[in-house]
């Protein structure tokens, strides 16, 4: 049985042995909902951070977290004393009672020079 309504596809396989003892060899499916809530998952949205700065995040399905494009997420700047400095962006989600959500872009630093060990950064 194949079932399709406007946004979704259900298909259902029938056998001959499912419909044996009511005599047809086809199943009509009805479906009704009643208070039904959904909360549906934005793929890309608008995020700004601490200083207003406006980015694009998007969904990734695998992860399950929005992403910033590499080049907002990742900058790597030499700082011109011998320090270089790299700026991280993440993009953190608060989902409220009320069934709105916050987008967080969450930035950090890092800074080392010639001397800088990985694990102490």
């Amino acid at each position: 049985m194949h079932l399709q309504t406007e946004d979704s596809t259900l298909i259902f396989t029938v056998t001959s042995d499912s419909t044996q003892y009511v005599g047809v060899d086809s199943i009509v499916a009805k479906a009704t909902t009643d208070k039904v809530h959904a909360d549906l998952q934005r793929e890309v949205v608008k995020v700004k951070d601490a200083n207003n700065k406006e980015y694009t995040a998007t969904f990734n399905s695998a992860t399950g977290k929005y992403a910033l494009a590499n080049e907002d997420a990742y900058v790597l700047k030499d700082n011109g004393d011998g320090t270089t400095t790299l700026i991280e962006r993440r993009v953190y989600t608060d989902a409220k009672a009320d069934g709105s959500v916050d987008y967080i872009v969450y930035e950090f630093t890092r800074t080392w020079n010639a001397t800088s060990q990985m694990q102490l950064l």
